[in-house]
């Protein structure tokens, strides 16, 4: 009896050593793995996706300055009356999604680029609204 119990324990001993010999080049291989290859990618096909609103534009309102990376992009607006402005939001295709705030509140809007890239058209609103306040249109300067 105590034979028996000795092959068994050594029959399963080997079979744990087996498993562990097989399994162990699978998990080295999972390891050498780069890390999430997919979200990469897609961060590259968006913002291949999304047009560019980076530079200084002289629009109806004052001179606004975009800084974009990827497809968000943050605006500075020197107001007509002189006050700053400060535009956060996303790029889908050829329009930024923007909120904005400053002296006058805060509010949202949107402008649609031409394809050339050198002029834009849109709109803003105050609150939640991103229209109702105003047209604004713009040239690009530089």
């Amino acid at each position: 009896m105590k034979r028996c119990h000795t092959i068994w324990t050594i029959s399963l001993v080997a079979l744990l050593v087996l498993i562990i010999a097989v399994s162990l080049p699978a998990c080295r291989r999972a390891a050498e793995k780069p890390a999430e290859p997919e979200v990469t990618e897609l961060k590259t096909a968006q913002a291949d996706e999304c047009a560019s609103f980076t530079g200084t534009w002289d629009t109806n309102r004052g001179k606004l300055t975009v800084v974009q990376e990827g497809c968000e992009a943050v605006g500075t607006l020197k107001g007509i009356g002189g006050g700053y402005y400060e535009f956060t939001g996303d790029v889908t295709s050829d329009t930024w999604d923007f909120e904005w705030k400053g002296p006058a509140g805060r509010g949202r809007g949107y402008f649609t680029i031409d394809p050339a890239g050198g002029t834009f058209t849109g709109e803003h609103g105050d609150g939640e609204d991103n229209t109702g306040t105003g047209k604004w249109d713009g040239t690009m300067v530089k």
